[in-house]
Order: structure tokens, then C-alpha cells, then sequence
């Protein structure tokens, strides 16, 4: 198991390596570490992998490309941090008003109803690290 943290870090040493960096910055640590009392390897209560694994079935997805100018996400992030400095509030990126824009976007499109609990992944820029 591992957190997200975990798995940057071990991204990152890996390009590291790839790059020939001696020594990378965050050496893996091998330690195990375990629960006290805990029986190893620890047994899950299940006997076969349909009780524990959900295969949930796909949905149609559609890939979709957009392009958004600089001039346009440098309008919207001008506009956003134009509101925000009666209020108080720190400058933000041009990314945080570009995403509010296309989640919004997205959430209305598809006409959620407003007890509906709505999740969005997103990956950007990992295509250098691997």
C-alpha cells in the first residue's frame, strides 16, 4: 500500500535513475513495517477475488481534446483574481480558474441534481515523469 505521496516520490526517483542521477534525491526505503501483534503475510477474510475485487462496468467513454488560448485563460484568471481582491483573497494560478471552469462546465452539461454526489480525476503533465 502506499499514498500518493509515496508514489511521486517513487516516480520521481525513477526518472531520476533513468536520467543517470547518482545519487537520486529520495533513495527507496525498504524497511517493512508492520503492526505490532500482526501476523505476516496478513490474511484477508475472503476466498475468492470476486468477494473483495468490484469490476464495475465501463461506461462509453469519449476522449475529447480542448484547446484553450492564453490569451482566454489569461482573461479568466485576471477576471477571477479582479473579484477576489475585494475579498481578500490570495492571487490564484491560471489553472485553478481553468478547472473551476471546465468542472463547471462538465457538472452542468450533465445536469446532476443538487443532492448528487460528483467526483472528477484528473492527470496532467505526468507524460514527462514517465
Amino acid at each position: 500500500m502506499g499514498d500518493g505521496t509515496a508514489f511521486w516520490n517513487f516516480v520521481n526517483s525513477w526518472a531520476e535513475i533513468n536520467r543517470g542521477v547518482d545519487p537520486i534525491s529520495r533513495p527507496p526505503v525498504h524497511d517493512r513495517w508492520f503492526v505490532d501483534g500482526a501476523s505476516v503475510p496478513i490474511k484477508l477474510p475472503y476466498n475468492k477475488s470476486e468477494e473483495y475485487i468490484l469490476r464495475p462496468k465501463a461506461p462509453n467513454l469519449k476522449e475529447i481534446f480542448f484547446h484553450f488560448p492564453s490569451e482566454f485563460v489569461a482573461h479568466l484568471k485576471e477576471t477571477v483574481n479582479m473579484e477576489n481582491r475585494n475579498t481578500g483573497e490570495p492571487t490564484i494560478s491560471s489553472f485553478q480558474p481553468l478547472v473551476a471552469l471546465v468542472w463547471l462546465s462538465i457538472t452542468q452539461a450533465r445536469r446532476f441534481l443538487e443532492n448528487e454526489t460528483v467526483g472528477c480525476r484528473l492527470a496532467f503533465d505526468n507524460q514527462t515523469r514517465f
